[in-house]
């Protein structure tokens, strides 16, 4: 529904994670000595993860070291991102070592929450590590990506450690973009799961649900995991069938982000209802229910004491923001 690039940017400047053609320079990952002779290049910096957060200044910009900072001393592995577009400047991620081994909150945080900067004792003057969803919509196209592949990948290596064939340590090859076993030669890539988020409309109404332990208020559209031997356009319908009760055809693609909470793709489709009629799984929403053009537009507006938009920067806030004008029919 939107040919270039460009258009959706000016669109939707706001959108999270949308791509922005930075040189990922995939050829160089092959070449361990490449790959290091980048890390002393000038200008080479890294994007340091604790804990899945990034560093961030307190303007909401990334925050980049020195491969040789002191935060680094551990020697963490260095994830190659890519180049910066003007300077070809290299850009890496890396997890950094938990100054604090005995916490048990999660090294990554998938559910819709922005928990509480997290501390380190190396972190440079007015710096933190924040939920990378808190202020992802602040962030340059160019940046975000970054972000968004360091960390997944940093994800990535985290939740699968050893080899699933013989339970052996993986290790990490190609710049931290595949992970072999060195006992039985298994080879593994990023995981990414698909998934499927529907714009369901009946005449000038919208299909909105809550998820339970959503923050309080907080709508958005119904989604779902493509199944194994399923298209997109199946698992559009079947999700809603089973969330809502609410059948779909006339379904079409509409756009795509890519969600690293934890490792999802989110493939944006819009569809028709056949019928008005809602019967909730009470094990995937708490609450679902139609609402008028009209209506969505206040509570984008914030004129809606209960009802809260998804956040911005979501695939599925521009997702209504493009049907409220009426570029999703």
């Amino acid at each position: 529904m939107i040919s270039t690039r460009d258009q959706f940017q000016t669109l939707f400047p706001d959108f999270a994670f949308k791509a922005s053609g930075i040189p990922r320079f995939a050829e160089l990952r092959e070449d361990p000595v490449e790959t290091s002779r980048l890390t002393s290049q000038p200008g080479a910096a890294v994007l340091p993860f604790y804990r899945g957060q990034p560093l961030k200044r307190m303007d909401s910009s990334l925050c980049w070291l020195p491969p040789d900072d002191r935060i680094f001393s551990d020697n963490p592995t260095l994830v190659f991102v890519g180049k910066t577009k003007e300077e070809r400047l290299p850009r890496f991620a890396a997890a950094i070592s938990d100054n604090d081994p005995s916490r048990n909150d999660p090294v990554t945080t998938d559910g819709v929450f922005d928990p509480a900067p997290r501390y380190h004792p190396l972190v440079p003057d007015n710096t933190e590590f924040a939920d990378l969803r808190s202020f992802m919509a602040a962030l340059p196209a160019t940046e975000a990506e970054f972000a968004v592949m360091g960390k997944a990948l940093l994800n990535w290596h985290a939740s699968f450690p050893y080899c699933p064939r013989c339970g052996c340590r993986m290790g990490v090859v190609a710049a931290g973009w595949r992970l072999e076993c060195h006992n039985c030669e298994c080879v593994q890539f990023c995981r990414i799961d698909p998934v499927v988020i529907m714009l369901v409309t009946h005449q000038d109404q919208l299909l909105l649900g809550r998820s339970p332990g959503w923050p309080e208020g907080m709508h958005s559209l119904p989604a779902g995991f493509v199944e194994a031997g399923e298209t997109i356009e199946a698992a559009v319908c079947r999700e809603t069938l089973e969330e809502t009760g609410i059948r779909v055809d006339d379904v079409k693609y509409v756009f795509s982000q890519p969600w690293p909470f934890p490792a999802s793709l989110m493939i944006g489709c819009a569809g028709r209802a056949r019928n008005t009629a809602i019967r909730i799984d009470h094990d995937e929403l708490e609450t679902a229910f139609w609402i008028s053009r009209q209506q969505m537009a206040q509570v984008f507006d914030g004129q809606d004491r209960v009802i809260r938009p998804p956040r911005r920067g979501s695939i599925a806030h521009d997702m209504i923001r493009m049907w409220l004008q009426g570029r999703i029919n």
